[in-house]
């Protein structure tokens, strides 16, 4: 289970939690590539914050270790889409993807003379 001090969205983690033990969720592995496992949690419809107005949004988590446990790659994914077995592979896929071209462009224009700062107003 994810630490919520690591979280920017600590509602997200009680529901989680809650979801996890409460309810049998969603959970699937695979393997990512040679000597690699991929594990992927989701939970649908919770809440992004607290209160009675929260957007409910769907998660996923995606796991990707070594077979000797190693911790190669963990992020977390909201989306708007209901999460399924079918779908699920699709959009921790999309999420992973969108990271990826977000944060190596960001890298590029902050280290290579483009003079950008990280904009940390979430």
């Amino acid at each position: 289970m994810p630490q919520p001090e690591k979280w920017s969205h600590e509602a997200i983690v009680a529901f989680v939690k809650y979801a996890t033990e409460a309810y049998a969720e969603t959970e699937s592995c695979g393997e990512f590539g040679v000597g690699l496992l991929a594990r992927v949690l989701d939970v649908n419809q919770i809440p992004l914050k607290d209160g009675e107005d929260a957007l409910l949004v769907n998660w996923c988590e995606l796991t990707i270790t070594r077979d000797d446990g190693t911790l190669i790659y963990k992020n977390n994914f909201a989306t708007n889409h209901q999460i399924t077995e079918i779908n699920v592979e699709a959009i921790v896929s999309a999420g992973r993807t969108r990271w990826k071209v977000e944060n190596k462009n960001n890298n590029t224009l902050k280290t290579k003379g483009y003079n950008l700062e990280h904009n940390f107003g979430h």
